[in-house]
């Protein structure tokens, strides 16, 4: 039978959980802070790349006017402002975003799971004191990516059930 979800209550893995939590936590706060001394630019909607993997702050999305683009920055891929580093103004902003460096995914280094780059990556919640994965329904089980003297395999109805239950 082929999982798609797993529970764990691993001291391992909710440490780690609970340490990538924070990790977030403190880079949004950093990147808030950056973007304070980017003004006027901090209104914009902040522009992160990275795919989830290693999130990272690059610029901010712009949907304005191109002659109202402020001094030291540039429009690439139509609707991404990012710093204009031939510019001072440029530098020092592309120097300020940089300082916050990025963001790994807290599913990298996960206890009991091979982080894979380029395949399906779970998505985990926290209930209570169970950390809970879920693949997409097209995941193949493959036993090597999940330790499963770690991670509980579960059904689907399980998974929905003990997750619901933080929505409510």
């Amino acid at each position: 039978m082929s999982h798609v979800a797993f529970s764990s209550s691993h001291p391992d893995v909710l440490a780690h959980w609970d340490a990538s939590q924070k990790a977030t936590s403190a880079w949004y706060e950093k990147v808030k802070k950056a973007a304070l001394q980017l003004s006027p630019l901090p209104d914009l909607e902040r522009l992160e790349t990275g795919f989830g993997i290693d999130r990272q702050w690059t610029g901010y999305k712009y949907f304005g006017r191109k002659e109202d683009i402020p001094a030291g920055w540039k429009i690439i891929k139509e609707c991404w402002l990012v710093p204009k580093v031939s510019t001072v103004i440029g530098k020092e902003a592309d120097a300020i975003i940089r300082e916050v460096g990025h963001l790994e995914d807290p599913r990298q280094h996960m206890p009991g799971l091979l982080f894979d780059w380029f395949g399906q990556q779970p998505a985990m919640r926290l209930v209570g004191d169970t950390l809970w994965m879920r693949f997409g329904d097209d995941w193949d089980d493959k036993p090597s990516r999940v330790d499963k003297t770690i991670w509980v395999p579960r059904t689907l109805a399980e998974y929905y059930t003990a997750t619901e239950k933080t929505d409510a």
